[in-house]
């Protein structure tokens, strides 16, 4: 892009136009976040938030793609993965959960789990890994590459799958992915 078209594009943010690209990704996905840059962008001084109420916000937002409840340490082992999961606070919730991972992959050991309350919704993380069920052989480096190779597929086919058998749940708001990083892969059921 040229100057000119990056600043044609600064001056509509300022007026609280943005891209079409926005409107369609970050906006859709992130509406808290929209709202908060709407806000920011202001001309009227009184309707812009404090810095202590953008810090919030942002702390918020943050924490939901934050896992909170674990034990960091074991999530460390090469191959687990996290998962955050907001459901209808509902009595039964957890086992009712758990359950649908054991379903949707019987590969997948649950190592560890946490449950919280907020605003209604339960909020479920947990460290899931996958049971090898083959020894990599020492001796041969090839032989291992490829068996690498295809336990890295089994385990990307696990978590699809348990991901899609979560987000048929009713009960399921939102299920995400989540590394020290943050956010990996989201997946939410707009329709729910």
């Amino acid at each position: 892009t040229t100057g000119m078209e990056r600043h044609t594009v600064f001056s509509s943010i300022r007026k609280q136009r943005f891209p079409d690209q926005w409107n369609k990704t970050v906006a859709q996905c992130f509406p808290s976040l929209n709202t908060l840059i709407m806000a920011m962008l202001s001309v009227s001084p009184s309707e812009r938030p404090s810095a202590g109420a953008v810090a919030s916000q942002i702390d918020a937002l943050l924490g939901e793609y934050t896992v909170l409840s674990l034990d960091r340490s074991h999530h460390q082992k090469e191959g687990s993965v996290l998962l955050r999961v907001e459901a209808n606070d509902s009595e039964g919730v957890l086992p009712r959960t758990i359950k649908l991972i054991k379903e949707a992959s019987p590969d997948v050991s649950i190592i560890q789990y946490g449950l919280r309350g907020q605003k209604s919704k339960a909020i479920m993380e947990f460290a899931l890994s996958r049971q090898n069920t083959e020894d990599a052989d020492e001796n041969n480096n090839n032989d291992n590459l490829a068996k690498t190779d295809v336990l890295q597929t089994n385990k990307v086919d696990s978590i699809k799958r348990i991901l899609t058998k979560l987000n048929g749940s009713e009960e399921i708001i939102v299920v995400r992915e989540v590394t020290e990083k943050h956010l990996v892969n989201e997946s939410s059921d707009p329709m729910k």
